[in-house]
């Protein structure tokens, strides 16, 4: 049977008045727990911290009393002052050995006899002004020590004489001895004073009616508060002028025993009870938030309940079509915007623009980093662009390190967004520990020039993409029809450079490096070559970006390896230089995959060189110095391709040691037109001999950069002066005539010097 309406009514008000009061009752406990765990451990804490200061003080005593209760420091300083004993074995041990300010020793007058402070020269005293400030500071503790009282406070414990219990045969000295302690302010600082009876502790027979004074001054400074903190393991202990408010700190009156407020004592408090307060309140006061509207809502639970499902729902649609990593909007919601800007663009006859926007390179960097790091960088990247589009340009990531973005209304007229994201990119990115400097390539496609559906835009906004990477990245180019045929013709070059590998049918030519000194070839580059029967001859320059976006570059790079090991096995006189990619440097077994490859066809690895280019110094961490230290153990040589056009620096150069360091080309041509070049090159052949290594001039191409880069003191040469890259069967020959003719002109010169 149903309750009536306003029985109902009355029991739910009832119901939400006792939750109402529970949830109130719940959280004021939860806030009284977590308050007074928090107000109970800074209490302990300052306990603990007055103990550690007791302790302290008990110590300087200690530190004293090594020294004062003496038969010796008796005779040699109250009976017959000796200077030298008393410097040695009072100033300079307490002040050096325990770090003591000052020390004082005073007559049975209360008159000083010797002085010292830390840090002066010995013999060197205070001016009769200073002392005299001095002794009246120190008065009420000499008169202290010698009434025998042990401190203005009586709630200073004495815990030295605690610590005289070990004294029994020489128990004598504790009847005859006083001693007093205070923290007092002495120069505006508030400092430990500690007085102490100099007496015998063997021979009772030099006990004085009035004892000469040993006093002591150690100011608390920033380094003593460190210690007592460390002990107590309190972090960040101090003595700060004002209230410390800091949140998780904790900060009281630090009294002098004078009664004077020399500050506040402020630490980091370890408040036990915070996660009470942070995580246990916030949540017992959602609990009864959650039991108050849970109340309210008895008679509307089926409502609630369902809006409640559409949260969940609308939560799903939103994860749906958002990217976990960028938390950028995604491909699906992408297109479905993209598919609404162009049905208003096509009915209002208004402007719209779609972009892909990917960083540059982003595989190396990815294998130079690391696939975590590589996540970060996309994350960074994407949340720069957003910061720097318009807000009213739709920024989506479609994956990988590929975004897209439409543009519509006037803005597409007013916008140059290549403009605006290299300006972005300007400032690098920061991943972690790293700021990595990185740059972006954008394709465009505008309707209803370059088309006036969805799927025409995007495909040939894709195209334009490729068209700005072929053009060697870092730009934004718009599309235009010819691009379709270019990238219909990358396509067929990836096709048939799939099957190349897999046939081998690629091939290895080899381009001989001169040695400066004495013109005869040593060395000689691996370099692939590729010919078509269909293609022709397709350049590097072609088809290695295509290798890289397609992903083809680990199977080149095992190609390149084991062809360049084994033709290496016919040249026995010469050494061959083959270059690895960051992928290939990656490999986790790359030395043993090496060893296997030169053991295998009987090439001694000292014959091998591993060429590395810059880029893979990105981020030198331990994994890749111990991969260079593997690789030279076991017998193989490193040469650095290229420097000077990466990420030039001196500390992977000094970190990491290369047999062979190769000038780029564009600063050996420079040397004929630039001072700075010529420069740069003499720096970087010094440089290299200072640190070991051979320098390698690339790109030789005339008799005069020839000259000027042997003059520089290059010991290897390089380029079509010599030589262009040769096919491997025509290599010995090659080598053969040219060393040959290089042996005969060396012998007409020499008869002709000997004829003269």
């Amino acid at each position: 049977m149903a309750l009536p309406q306003s029985h109902a009514r009355s029991t739910a008000i009832a119901i939400r008045v006792l939750i109402f009061a529970l949830g109130v009752a719940l959280v004021g406990l939860t806030a009284w727990l977590g308050w007074s765990a928090n107000h109970n451990e800074v209490e302990a804490e300052r306990r603990r911290i007055d103990n550690a200061l007791d302790q302290t003080i008990a110590g300087v005593l200690d530190q004293q009393r090594s020294v004062a209760w003496w038969d010796d420091a008796v005779r040699k300083v109250a009976m017959d002052f000796d200077a030298e004993f008393t410097a040695s074995n009072f100033g300079l041990f307490l002040t050096e050995t325990y770090q003591q300010d000052e020390v004082y020793i005073v007559d049975g007058m209360n008159r000083p006899v010797y002085t010292h402070r830390r840090g002066a020269a010995e013999g060197e005293t205070p001016s009769p002004a200073e002392m005299s400030s001095r002794l009246a500071k120190l008065k009420p503790i000499l008169d202290g020590v010698r009434r025998g009282e042990r401190s203005f406070s009586s709630r200073r414990p004495d815990l030295f004489l605690d610590r005289q219990a070990a004294y029994q045969k020489l128990g004598g000295v504790r009847t005859t001895a006083n001693w007093f302690s205070a923290v007092v302010m002495v120069d505006d600082e508030p400092s430990i004073v500690t007085a102490i009876t100099i007496g015998p502790n063997v021979d009772m027979s030099l006990v004085m009616d009035r004892p000469y004074l040993l006093v002591s001054i150690v100011k608390i400074t920033p380094e003593v508060l460190e210690q007592v903190g460390s002990s107590l393991l309190i972090s960040d202990l101090r003595l700060t002028p004002e209230l410390g408010e800091a949140p998780l700190t904790a900060s009281e009156p630090f009294v002098t025993d004078e009664g004077h407020t020399a500050g506040y004592l402020t630490w980091k408090t370890a408040a036990p009870g915070q996660p009470i307060l942070s995580v246990i309140l916030p949540l017992a006061a959602i609990l009864s938030i959650i039991g108050g509207v849970m109340a309210g809502r008895m008679l509307t639970r089926i409502e609630v309940a369902t809006d409640a499902l559409a949260v969940r729902e609308e939560k799903a649609r939103h994860d749906a079509r958002h990217d976990d990593l960028s938390s950028l909007p995604n491909r699906s919601a992408f297109h479905d915007e993209a598919g609404h800007r162009v049905a208003d663009a096509l009915a209002s006859s208004g402007r719209l623009r779609i972009g892909y926007i990917d960083i540059d390179r982003f595989k190396d960097i990815n294998d130079t980093l690391g696939h975590h790091k590589g996540d970060i960088l996309i994350r960074e990247f994407g949340a720069r662009l957003r910061r720097t589009l318009p807000q009213d340009i739709f920024l989506a990531r479609i994956g990988g390190d590929e975004f897209a973005m439409v543009e519509s209304g006037h803005a597409v007229e007013r916008n140059d967004i290549g403009a605006l994201i290299a300006e972005a990119l300007a400032t690098p990115l920061q991943v972690e520990d790293l700021a990595v400097t990185i740059t972006s390539s954008v394709g465009m496609a505008s309707l209803p020039q370059h088309g006036t559906t969805l799927d025409d835009l995007t495909r040939h906004a894709d195209i334009a993409l490729y068209e700005a990477k072929r053009q060697g990245r870092n730009r934004a180019v718009t599309f235009d029809g010819s691009m379709a045929k270019d990238l219909s013709e990358r396509h067929r070059i990836e096709t048939n450079l799939r099957e190349a590998i897999r046939l081998e049918t690629l091939e290895l030519y080899y381009q001989p490096l001169v040695d400066a000194r004495t013109g005869r070839i040593e060395e000689a580059e691996a370099l692939l070559r590729w010919h078509h029967p269909e293609l022709g001859t397709v350049p590097p320059s072609v088809f290695v970006p295509i290798a890289e976006e397609g992903g083809l570059m680990p199977e080149l790079g095992d190609f390149v390896l084991r062809r360049a090991v084994r033709q290496a096995r016919d040249w026995p006189d010469l050494s061959i230089a083959i270059n690895l990619s960051p992928l290939q440097f990656r490999h986790r077994n790359l030395t043993d995959m090496l060893l296997t490859l030169t053991d295998a066809d009987g090439v001694d690895p000292r014959r091998i060189i591993l060429e590395v280019t810059e880029s893979l110094l990105l981020n030198v961490n331990t994994q890749t110095a111990d991969t260079l230290k593997r690789l030279r153990r076991a017998g193989f040589r490193i040469a650095l391709d290229d420097f000077g056009t990466g990420y030039s620096s001196l500390r992977y150069l000094l970190d990491l040691s290369f047999d062979l360091i190769k000038i780029d080309r564009s600063f050996v041509s420079g040397t004929q037109q630039q001072v700075a070049a010529h420069t740069i090159v003499a720096a970087i052949v010094e440089m290299g001999h200072a640190l070991g290594s051979r320098i390698v001039a690339e790109g030789v191409e005339t008799e005069a950069e020839r000259q000027s880069m042997a003059a520089l003191g290059c010991d290897l040469l390089q380029g079509y002066l010599f030589a262009k890259p040769l096919p491997a069967p025509g290599l010995a020959g090659f080598v053969a005539s040219f060393n040959a003719d290089v042996q005969r002109r060396t012998e007409d010169v020499r008869e002709a010097a000997q004829g003269a």
